[in-house]
């Protein structure tokens, strides 16, 4: 199995090549990705209310968790995926410390049983 990482989109990447799959709900024409999965990203409505209201970290895991718990494909997805190339998931903010990427990595870790090399 190759490594998986996550990134934003606002920065390079490494040198290193690796599939890039962007999980953000919405994309720009600038953004530099491979494949995208807007469907392990928050909804509009979870997003709006995180930003909006001050729902706390724990809060929007847990909300975001209760959204993609039917999303097991897409994780599959990206297991079969990690079995030809790196990968690299994607999303907007510069830290992966308060996005959902990193939840996202922490559910392929425990799934996968791998370590991601979070940003």
């Amino acid at each position: 199995m190759y490594h998986l990482s996550t990134n934003s989109v606002q920065k390079p990447l490494p040198e290193k090549d690796c599939l890039k799959i962007c999980i953000m709900r919405r994309v720009k024409p600038e953004f530099d990705f491979d494949l995208w999965l807007p469907h392990l990203s928050p909804s509009t409505e979870l997003l709006q209310k995180y930003q909006e209201e001050n729902l706390s970290w724990e809060e929007f895991k847990e909300e975001f968790l209760k959204e993609t718990k039917d999303k097991e494909k897409y994780y599959s997805l990206i297991e079969h995926l990690l079995t030809f190339s790196d990968v690299s998931i994607l999303c907007w903010e510069e830290t992966s410390e308060a996005c959902h990427r990193k939840i996202v990595g922490e559910i392929l870790e425990k799934k996968l049983g791998i370590k991601v090399n979070f940003d």
